[in-house]
């Protein structure tokens, strides 16, 4: 079975915090920028986080 989009978008957040280009406590980008960062619609990039997944 196929991850979902959002659950593919919420793994590269979760990577980027990891590896230092986003640190813990520091602001992320908004739905705006990390749709047009993952090439996908402003709703599904916001899934992760009305979720709480990252």
């Amino acid at each position: 079975m196929q991850k979902k989009i959002w659950h593919k978008v919420a793994e590269e957040i979760s990577l980027q915090v990891s590896l230092g280009k986003w640190p813990v406590g520091s602001i992320i980008p908004g739905e705006i920028e990390l749709a047009k960062q993952f090439n996908v619609s402003r709703d599904t990039a916001g899934v992760p986080f009305s979720a709480r997944i990252v």
